[in-house]
Formats: C-alpha cells, sequence, structure tokens
C-alpha cells in the first residue's frame, strides 16, 4: 500500500527555498519605506483610474452594508 509517509516525513522545501532568492521588492513597498522620495506607483494609479471609471459607468462593486439592515440578502427574504 502507497501512503506517501517518505514525503510526508522527508524535510520541507519552501523555508530553504525562501533563504535562497532574495526578497522581492516593488515600489509601494519602497514608498512606503521612504515617503519622502514621493514614489508614484503607476501601476496601482492605473488600477485606481480603472476602478473609478468602471464605477462611473455602473459597472464597479456595490457599496458595502454598513447594518444587517441594508443587506440584500435581507432585503430580498422579505
Amino acid at each position: 500500500m502507497r501512503t506517501g509517509a517518505k514525503y510526508l516525513r522527508a524535510r520541507l522545501r519552501g523555508p530553504s527555498m525562501l533563504k535562497y532568492y532574495p526578497p522581492v521588492i516593488n515600489i509601494a513597498q519602497l514608498a512606503r519605506k521612504y515617503p519622502e522620495l514621493e514614489l508614484v506607483d503607476e501601476d496601482e494609479e492605473q488600477r485606481l483610474q480603472d476602478i473609478e471609471d468602471r464605477k462611473k459607468r455602473g459597472k464597479g462593486a456595490p457599496k458595502k452594508a454598513k447594518t444587517k439592515a441594508d443587506s440584500r440578502r435581507t432585503q430580498r427574504k422579505r
């Protein structure tokens, strides 16, 4: 019977792989760490612009319900 015990007993590979590769630093992390540089993340700006455009067309995500009464599910059940 095959149980896979050999692989379950083996040392995990993830931690050593994380140590091997250097950490990935993106613009958002740099901007948070050094706000005086005033870096602009163009990808994030584009994403926010796309969301704003979708909302103007009525395609955006609905606003979150603040109370249980505001929930659409509750209104449907009545």
